[in-house]
């Protein structure tokens, strides 16, 4: 089979073969203009463009988009060569084939948390009406983070169908799948949902106890799969429960009718039967245990999220090979997961003095060291597992999410949208470029990015919620209230949905339903600050001042460095003519964000109101050196100057301030005062 590596396909270069199969052969390849890798299927078919765009636009077998599924990207025919070929998002950590060979028993936990990712995408597929046709280990791929993804949805019809005929009308023409994993009514040509209910279960069977039920010629299986029952599985692993064996031996029924009624169901059957016998198997083990059974067990775990009992099985494996330098970088992420960074980092460290060319090691220890606040040292790794595989997704989205932190918004962004060239179906990184790109007060192109996040994943709650804050930033109020509303609908525990909300309605003067919203994230987690903060706002605004002041210290107790806590408290203070109090807080303010150039303004206020014009006016002055062109700390001064009757500086901040605002009647009526005020000096001056 010839080797098309160095070839070009349109906009694809072909870097180097990654595999072959039955239906064609897939490349590593690089678009040649975004830069960004795919995965390049050349299959073994004469179809001409015209037939491939009618199988694309009939079949829908291309337009799937599931978290679980190879999205396709692109396709097209290579003139040169006449066969088509399809471009797919790349999943670089290979098969389950390559990881599990034929003869390799899987543990039943991480055979659990496969299948429920499969049927998870098959039953989108099936829901979408397209059935996959030929499931197998070689199908099923690993991304950078592990996560199953499944490939070549309705691949083998599309190579039996004859130009001018869709898959539709081919279904049941022709044989189509891999004799080892057929359901009996697919050699018959017929296929339905349940044809990949039964090559899952197949699958299932074989990782479980190393082997297929059925083995042999094409003829062979054909007679085994439709007459023969399936080896018993316990005789194959006694350790296993009659439960599981019905379940998966009801799934390998010979008439579709007898199988479950979905995917799904036969998904969900299996872990209920499996529950009894991985209580079981918490039992300590009296053998020895090899350094690959105690490994796989804390790969097993790790995946059940149980990462105490991953992290044990790990420190077993390392017990008994102190060089296991995979066994240090599979703890350090179960102490990522326990919220233990510092023993994250240490594993992370070990792993990279035996192995230092370990992406994986660099960007765990750099997650963990984010989860410090070290941020810039954080990036460092990130940076150095990023020269070291240029393609791992994982430590771009980390990356992203430290220069955030760090309020280096365009080097986020660069980062987000590195990820989504590698995944262009990562609703994270839509959600936080949405967010960096708001910081950046680009509220449009935020919206654009959430509600991508949201066609992606119909149900996620944050960009709904985040949405709905820029919405609100737009002075879209409508249209915020209604995401956060929706926000909560799709988690009624969401407390900052009912803050966010509140906000919306105290914006648009509906101060009741404010406080309402306000009141129920307070009863969902009574210790967040920024909704006493919030609520402290909407008291103020309504004038009932001393209720303000009560929640601004209780964001305060709860948050003492509450900047905007004490400047908000300050004014309420101010409100009430306690200008002593007031001052303290704008003088806490100020220890806080010296730079914050409104805290002097209402500082000077407060010294104003207890008639300390001359220690007000060194407030204001300080403000225009931070804010040179405000007008409001002009007119303040020039008030401060005409309470102390020099008239002649009071015109001169007037006239500033209204040069920077012209439609401001307040400072042209105080201007007319102080040139009247200052006439009459100069009469009697005169005299």
């Amino acid at each position: 089979m010839v080797d098309h590596s160095g070839r070009q396909l349109d906009n694809y270069f072909l870097l180097r073969l990654l595999g072959q199969g039955n239906y064609g052969q897939v490349y590593l390849g690089e678009h040649t203009q975004r830069k960004h890798l795919v995965a390049v299927k050349v299959l073994h078919t004469g179809l001409n463009y015209e037939a491939l765009r009618h199988l694309v636009n009939e079949a829908r077998l291309f337009r799937l988009r599931h978290p679980h599924i190879v999205a396709v990207q692109d396709f097209g025919v290579e003139q040169a060569l006449g066969v088509p070929f399809i471009v797919m998002d790349y999943a670089p950590n290979g098969t389950l084939r390559q990881r599990h060979p034929q003869g390799t028993r899987v543990p039943l936990e991480l055979v659990l948390h496969y299948v429920h990712q499969l049927a998870d995408a098959l039953q989108y597929a099936h829901d979408e009406n397209v059935i996959h046709r030929d499931l197998k280990p070689e199908n099923m791929l690993l991304d950078q983070e592990d996560r199953l993804l499944l490939t070549d949805f309705g691949i083998s019809v599309i190579v039996q169908t004859p130009p001018g005929q869709t898959p539709l009308e081919q279904q049941n023409a022709g044989i189509a799948g891999t004799p080892h994993y057929m359901a009996p009514e697919q050699f018959m040509g017929r296929t339905s949902r349940a044809s990949d209910q039964y090559a899952l279960a197949v699958i299932v069977y074989e990782w479980l106890c190393g082997d297929p039920p059925f083995d042999g010629t094409f003829y062979e299986l054909y007679a085994q799969h439709s007459q023969a029952s399936p080896p018993s599985l316990l005789e194959r692993v006694p350790d296993l429960s009659p439960e599981i064996e019905y379940v998966i031996m009801r799934a390998l029924a010979k008439d579709p009718k007898g199988r479950f009624a979905s995917v799904s169901e036969f998904a969900h059957e299996l872990e209920r039967a499996a529950r009894s016998l991985l209580v079981l198997n918490y039992v300590p083990r009296i053998q020895p245990r090899s350094r690959q059974e105690c490994f796989d067990d804390g790969v097993a775990f790790y995946f059940q999220g149980r990462y105490r009992e991953a992290a044990e099985a790990f420190s077993e494996a390392i017990a008994l090979d102190p060089s296991y330098a995979d066994a240090y970088v599979n703890r350090g992420s179960c102490y990522l997961q326990l919220q233990e960074p510092e023993k994250a980092i240490t594993d992370f460290d070990r792993a990279l003095e035996l192995n230092p060319q370990q992406a994986i090691a660099y960007n765990g220890r750099g997650y963990a060291r984010c989860a410090l606040g070290d941020d810039r040292r954080a990036i460092a790794d990130f940076d150095r597992a990023l020269e070291l595989d240029p393609t791992y997704l994982e430590a771009y989205f980390n990356r992203g999410r430290a220069y955030r932190r760090l309020q280096e918004y365009e080097k986020a962004i660069a980062d987000y949208s590195r990820v989504l060239q590698l995944d262009p179906s990562h609703v994270d990184a839509y959600n936080n470029r949405g967010n960096a790109y708001c910081c950046l007060g680009n509220f449009e192109q935020a919206i654009a990015d959430f509600s991508q996040a949201i066609r992606l994943n119909p149900e996620y709650t944050l960009a709904y919620n985040n949405r709905g804050n820029a919405y609100d930033a737009l002075g879209k109020h409508e249209m915020a209230l209604a995401d956060l509303t929706r926000a909560i609908e799709l988690d009624a525990f969401y407390a900052n949905a009912y803050n966010n909300r509140g906000t919306v309605y105290r914006n648009m003067q509906e101060y009741e339903q404010a406080l309402e919203d306000y009141q129920h994230a307070l009863e969902l987690q009574p210790d967040y600050a920024l909704v006493y903060y919030n609520r402290g706002l909407t008291c103020y605004e309504l004038q009932e001042y001393e209720q303000a002041i009560q929640d601004f210290e209780r964001a305060l107790e709860l948050d003492p460095g509450y900047v905007e806590a004490y400047i908000r408290r300050g004014m309420a203070y101010d409100a009430l003519q306690e200008y002593e109090q007031a001052i303290a807080d704008f003088n806490r303010a100020v220890e806080l964000a010296p730079c914050l150039a409104r805290t002097y303004v209402y500082r000077g206020l407060a010294y104003a109101g207890l008639g300390n014009y001359r220690r007000a006016i060194l407030d204001y002055d300080r403000a225009l050196e931070l804010r040179p062109d405000d007008p409001e700390s002009y007119r303040h001064r020039g008030v401060a100057y005409f309470r102390l009757g020099d008239y002649q500086r009071a015109i001169l901040d007037y006239d500033r301030a209204l040069q920077l605002d012209p439609s401001n009647r307040l400072v042209r009526a105080s201007r007319e005062e102080a040139l009247y005020r200052l006439r009459q000096e100069r009469r009697r001056e005169a005299r």
